[in-house]
Order: C-alpha cells, then sequence, then structure tokens
C-alpha cells in the first residue's frame, strides 16, 4: 500500500474469495460476473436466520462427496460466506440479500428462491419493530461514514499520484514485464476474459487478504515501494490483454488500484500483497524510479499520516456496523424456529447434491 497499513492475512481452504467489497465507491460486487454462468438458488433472509449456515453445510457435504468446492467470504464478516459454487453441479447458493441484492433470472426455469423467512415467528419481531428499524439505520449510517473516510484516502492517493508518475521509468517498467511474462511462455486463448475477483477487503475486524490463490500457484510478488506497484501490475494486466491471455484482478479497497493478478489457468500470481512467505519471484519496485524518487513522498507525512488516521477510522467505522448487525442477530434468532430450519437445511443440501 502507498500507506503504513498492511492487511492481515488470512489463510483458508483452497478457491477462496471475497466476491464483494467495501470501497471509496460504495459497496462493490462482482455477484454478477462470478455467479450468472450457474444456476443460482438466492437466499432470502434476515440476519441471523442461517444464510451463512446452510452454505457451510452445502460446502461441508460437497467436499464430503469429493467436489471442489469455491468459497466466497462476506467482505465485511470474513466468519460469514456470501456465496459457495459446486462447479460439476453448475450451481451457485449465495446471500441474495442487500446488500448484494440479486434477482432470479427465468426464476423456477433456471434461477430458484431460497426463503429462509419461512421459518420466522413474525408476531416475535414485530415486538421489536422499532428497536430494528432503528439498528438498521444505524448499521447504514455507520456504513455511509466508512464509504466517506474510504473516499478521503483515495483523494489523499490521489494528490500524490502526479509525483509518484513523475519519478517512474515507465519504459524502463514495461521492457522488464515483457521480459517477466516471456519466462512463463504463455499461450494465447481463443476466448480470453477478465474479471473482478477481490482477494482484499476492509470490513467489520480491520483490512483482510486472503492467501489462498497463492496456495498451488507461483507467486511473483511486486515490493510495492512508494506505492508504485499499481504501475507494474497495470502494466501486466495491458500485455496479458494484447497477448490474449484471460485473468481475474483484485483491487485495493483502499485506492481501488491493482493488488493481485490471478492466471488461475497457468497457476500463476501477480501480487503487490505480501501473501506468501517465500515467493518464488520478487521485484522490488524501486528499480523502476528516478534517483529524485527515492525520496519520492518523504515531504508528504503529513498527508500519509491523515491517511493512517482516516484507515484507522474508517474500521472504528465497520466494527460499528458490525455490532449494530450482531444485535440486530439476536433478535432474529430469537424468533427462529431452528429445528425447523436444521431439517430443511439437511433435505436442501442433500437434493442439490443428488
Amino acid at each position: 500500500m502507498p500507506f503504513d497499513f498492511s492487511p492481515l492475512i488470512e489463510t483458508h481452504q483452497k478457491d477462496t474469495y471475497f466476491a464483494a467489497m467495501n470501497s471509496p465507491d460504495g459497496f462493490v460486487s462482482a455477484f454478477d460476473t462470478l455467479f450468472s454462468p450457474y444456476r443460482r438458488y438466492l437466499i432470502k433472509g434476515g440476519p441471523g436466520t442461517g444464510k451463512s449456515t446452510l452454505m457451510k453445510k452445502l460446502a461441508q457435504k460437497a467436499s464430503q462427496q469429493g467436489l471442489s468446492v469455491k468459497r466466497y467470504l462476506c467482505s465485511s464478516d470474513t466468519a460469514s460466506l456470501d456465496a459457495v459454487v459446486i462447479p460439476e453441479k453448475h450451481l451457485a447458493l449465495i446471500d441474495a440479500t442487500s446488500p448484494h441484492a440479486t434477482e432470479p433470472h427465468l426464476v423456477g426455469a433456471w434461477d430458484h428462491y431460497v426463503d429462509l423467512s419461512h421459518f420466522l415467528r413474525e408476531d416475535k419481531l414485530a415486538e421489536h419493530t422499532e428497536t430494528l428499524d432503528a439498528l438498521d439505520k444505524a448499521k447504514k449510517n455507520s456504513y455511509r461514514a466508512a464509504y466517506h473516510t474510504l473516499a478521503a484516502i483515495r483523494e489523499i492517493d490521489l494528490s500524490l499520484e502526479s509525483e509518484r508518475r513523475e519519478a517512474f521509468l515507465f519504459e524502463k517498467c514495461e521492457k522488464a514485464m515483457i521480459a517477466l511474462l516471456a519466462k512463463f511462455r504463455l499461450r494465447e486463448e481463443k476466448d480470453p476474459h477478465e474479471a473482478m475477483l477481490p482477494i482484499s477487503a476492509i470490513g467489520t475486524s480491520g483490512y483482510r487478504a486472503l492467501d489462498t490463490p497463492t496456495r498451488q500457484a507461483i507467486t511473483v510478488y511486486f515490493r510495492n515501494s512508494r506505492g508504485c506497484a499499481r504501475y507494474l501490475l497495470e502494466t501486466i494486466a495491458r500485455l496479458l490483454r494484447e497477448k490474449q491471455i484471460s485473468f481475474f484482478y483484485s483491487l485495493s479497497p483502499l485506492t481501488m488500484t491493482p493488488d493481485t493478478l490471478i492466471l488461475e489457468k497457468a497457476g500463476i500470481v501477480f501480487t503487490s500483497l505480501p501473501l506468501k512467505d517465500s515467493p518464488e519471484i520478487t521485484v522490488n519496485t524501486e528499480r523502476f524510479l528516478l534517483l529524485r524518487g527515492k525520496g519520492l513522498l518523504k515531504d508528504r507525512k503529513t498527508s500519509l499520516k491523515a491517511a493512517n488516521a482516516l484507515c484507522i477510522e474508517t474500521c472504528d467505522h465497520l466494527r460499528r456496523a458490525g455490532a449494530y448487525h450482531s444485535e440486530t442477530e439476536t433478535y432474529y434468532r430469537a424468533a427462529m424456529d431452528f429445528d425447523a430450519l436444521s431439517r430443511y437445511t439437511e433435505a436442501f443440501t442433500d437434493s442439490l447434491l443428488g
């Protein structure tokens, strides 16, 4: 990062990603791109009504049957799931509630609703309508405040952009990236694609990044000197487009600039995040800076301190949003018939995998 604010690296099972992110642009989702190829089961229900539990149950059963599973963590609460994909069954089970509300395509014929509100005692919830409304408003206000501070962080980053670009040797970078890609002997594809696949997020427990893309991949780590690793990643992405090679890209939730490129078929990851203890290749971005660039941003300490303070403030807003969400869950859980839900979950997941 251009700021002294590094993510905590989380270790998860293979094929674990995010599908959305809190950002300077608000809530940004990749749901349509990632899940539209699959037959989607859209889970509806309030907080604490078992959406994530249902997805975890499906993932567990699929794994036990030897099926491959892709898990997509909630970007706000990494202990919860936003989606589970079973490629062999060509299906996706996703949380279709706000903020990533999703509508079906050809409901019943292709996509399906899974409504967990059937297991709610609405009369119990009705007793707490005013409280629930107040909690919902407080949570939304906390998210809005977090998006405001994230936007301020990006503004600080943009204010440093002209200095950064003046000191960066773009031609030297391009030659080096061409040589780097040549080492991998990548082949042109007939139908290349690119799509967002976030591996970093800022949520209720702070700034997180997932190391799963590097588990079984050759990892090229761009040491992020003065925040210039983005230029290497942008150059690699452009060269991949020119060469007709597919890739996924992850954006920083602080600046919306690239932090990782994933070449799934080739088993290669290019990243500016410290995802792997011993990456196969490390590139020091400092080599692409003019000599005067070595002191780049030295006189901008006030701006950088302000950005760090805003990072901390963002996390505080998101923690409060998480607390309001957790309190809301207690009311919904108290109104749920979990025995009936458990029986339904068993039967439903068996029917999907049968």
